[in-house]
Formats: structure tokens, sequence, C-alpha cells
């Protein structure tokens, strides 16, 4: 299974890498567009949510207007020692990130408030796929895997159309992902597993 998933990654990301700058753009819009109209995000009064890098969906869009909205937004911050995240609640992404480990802009600790997971209503994860059923396949570290093991709230992707899989090689504990976001439509997997 961890070499189907490896080979699943490598081609995902292929497909993925090969998208030009104007087609991430166009996409990323899109997709936020479509993101902020949703109840579950709507609804959340805290969400966790990644910064983009390369040509992975733009959240920048999605972290301005939940601070707009008056949402606690908090990001992650590596820690490659024990591959865990720690979060932090950020006000201004112009003066609270810095670029951190892998290359990611990351909350800096010393402006920014840590926030419990336990305080979070909505978790918008990294994904290199996603099926239907919402088995997420992420980018093989397990950092994120092993943050979602302890909670219990909604998580959400947002992934380009092309990162939507039929099956993705799961895992007795993966956490499945409630809803997916896409440039063109919104999956709600909780209600594909009832």
């Amino acid at each position: 299974m961890a070499m189907d998933k490896h080979l699943l990654r490598q081609d995902v990301l292929r497909q993925r890498d090969v998208l030009t700058a104007r087609e991430v753009a166009e996409a990323s819009a899109a997709i936020a567009r479509r993101f902020v109209k949703t109840p579950f995000y709507l609804q959340a009064s805290s969400i966790l949510i990644y910064y983009p890098k390369g040509k992975e969906v733009n959240t920048e869009p999605i972290i301005q207007h939940a601070l707009r909205s008056g949402k606690t937004v908090a990001l992650p911050v590596t820690d490659p020692a024990t591959r865990t995240l720690q979060l932090f609640a950020i006000r201004n992404p112009d003066a609270d990130l810095v670029t951190g480990n892998y290359g990611i802009k990351e909350p800096r600790p010393d402006r920014c408030m840590p926030i419990a997971l336990r305080d979070i209503d909505l978790v918008v994860a990294p994904a290199v796929a996603v099926d239907t059923e919402g088995n997420r396949l992420g980018y093989g570290l397990g950092y994120y895997d092993r943050l979602l093991a302890s909670y219990d709230g909604l998580i959400a992707l947002v992934v380009y159309n092309l990162q939507v899989l039929f099956r993705i090689p799961a895992d007795p504990h993966d956490v499945l992902t409630q809803y997916v976001v896409t440039e063109s439509r919104l999956i709600e997997c909780n209600k594909l597993n009832k």
C-alpha cells in the first residue's frame, strides 16, 4: 500500500506541477469563491488553514476573507524533529508570517498566540489527492495524519479537479475528510459515507 500511495502521489504531483501560473490563479480564485460560500465555512468561528507552496491551491484569499470576517485564523508551525504541528493564530499575514521549514510561510511564535486544536472548528488540510469517500493522500511526512488523529471537528480540502481521484488506498487509522472544494464542485464526503 505504501508503494501504491507513493506512485499515486508522484503521478498527481506531476500533473499538478504542469499547471501554468494562470491556470493556478484562475482555479484558485474559483475555489476560494466557492469555499467562502459554504455553510461549514460560514458557520466556523475558527479555522486552521495551511499557507500555499508551489502549485498548491492559493489559500491566501480564504485567509484574508476569514480575517475580514472576524474568524480566528490559525496556521501551523512545523517541528521536523518530532514531525508535529504547533498551531498559532494570526492577525496580519504580512507581519505575522515568515518562511519556515520546507520553505513554507509559518506564523512567528514571538508575534502570534498559540491555539489548541480543540478550539478549531474547521481544518483546511493540504492534500496531494482525495477521493469522493474522503480519503486524503498527503505529502507522506505524516504531520497532518498525527494532528487529525485527535481531532473530531470538520475537515475540508481545497484541491483542483485533477486531484480528485476515483479511489485512494486507505489505512485503518486514516481520518476521513468531510468536504472537498474544487474549481467546479463541492463534494460532501460525509453524505457519501452514510
